[in-house]
């Protein structure tokens, strides 16, 4: 009879109860098997690094959580501050809500999904974000590659990998020259959907709709492109539109990912298909600021410093569900 899946507590904050104090150590014990869930604690202590080569599901609390408060009773995120290679025998694991603060690479592992994650670090002459090879979902994220033309891609999609990159937010750090540092490198089969990119776009085989292009700095070869705002010349396809003005589209103010919501009369507004927004707010599974999971949090908790023995300690919280 197969074993039930189990859920394991990381926590790398001393003195806390928890099954692991790392990731990686959960995902070395034996104890963990394909189908169990982590759950990842917030914490001041950075989490390091790890190799994913099982089907389990890890789940942090959100990132940029002191930007969007009220959000999770505590502003502590789960910072992984290592490199992050998800291989062979990860196929169908599940990343969400974890804040990465170095270089993520999948290569022959097939239906990964990272979804409400954060990438976002500096990355010298080589991608963040590498989909080497295998298949892979990238859903309702935040991926930045930092520096000044360092000719490092936010997110890059390798000949022969397949993605699906939707609701997201991709930034390059730019290039010496033209072509490189892209905020979106694609040379695999990728489907783009709802996707804000900055800093250039390089684009071969792919299937792109809904999506703004803040770059003057783009090709697109065989790719198939409807429903898109582009601050460049806008490329063949139904309901493109070109020359347009960012400065106006978004709300420009606030937290690092709530600034991307559309402003008030944005051209973006109904520029999508079937008359859905443009960009990562639009479309049925919009992006959720902060990358709160889609799991029941506690937003607000509150406890007296002392209690009585007639009425014990009276505490009061508030949750939520998140879809």
């Amino acid at each position: 009879m197969p074993l039930a899946a189990q859920i394991w507590r990381v926590d790398a904050m001393p003195n806390r109860e928890a099954d692991f104090a790392q990731i990686s150590d959960a995902l070395a014990d034996a104890s963990v098997r394909p189908g169990d869930t982590l759950y990842v604690a917030g914490s001041s202590v950075a989490y390091a690094g790890f190799r994913l080569t099982k089907r389990v599901v890890i789940i942090g609390p959100g990132y940029m959580l002191d930007e969007n408060p009220g959000l999770q009773a505590s502003v502590l995120q789960a910072t992984i501050s290592g490199a992050v290679e998800v291989d062979a025998g990860a196929d169908g694991a599940v990343l969400e809500g974890l804040s990465f603060e170095s270089r993520v690479r999948v290569e022959e592992a097939f239906d990964v999904v990272f979804r409400r994650c954060r990438v976002v670090a500096r990355s010298v002459n080589i991608p963040l974000f590498t989909v080497h090879s295998g298949r892979v979902t990238i859903a309702q994220s935040y991926i930045a590659n930092l520096g000044i033309r360092d000719n490092g891609a936010g997110l890059a999609i390798n000949p022969g990998a397949e993605a699906r990159v939707a609701n997201s937010y991709l930034l390059g750090n730019g290039g010496t020259s033209a072509g490189i540092g892209n905020g979106l490198h694609a040379e695999g089969q990728t489907e783009v959907d709802h996707v804000i990119v900055q800093e250039g776009v390089r684009c071969s085989n792919c299937v792109i709709t809904n999506s703004i292009f803040d770059t003057t700095d783009q090709s697109f070869q065989n790719s198939d492109i409807t429903y898109s705002i582009f601050q460049a010349t806008a490329p063949e396809g139904e309901g493109n539109r070109g020359g347009v003005s960012t400065g106006g589209l978004f709300l420009g103010t606030g937290s690092a990912d709530g600034r991307w919501q559309l402003a008030v009369g944005s051209q973006a507004r109904g520029a999508g298909k079937f008359g859905v927004d443009a960009g990562m707010f639009g479309g049925s599974e919009p992006y959720v600021l902060s990358g709160i999971p889609a799991i029941p949090t506690i937003y607000e908790f509150t406890a007296p410093t002392s209690a009585s023995q007639d009425d014990g300690l009276r505490i009061q919280l508030k949750a939520r569900a998140n879809n």
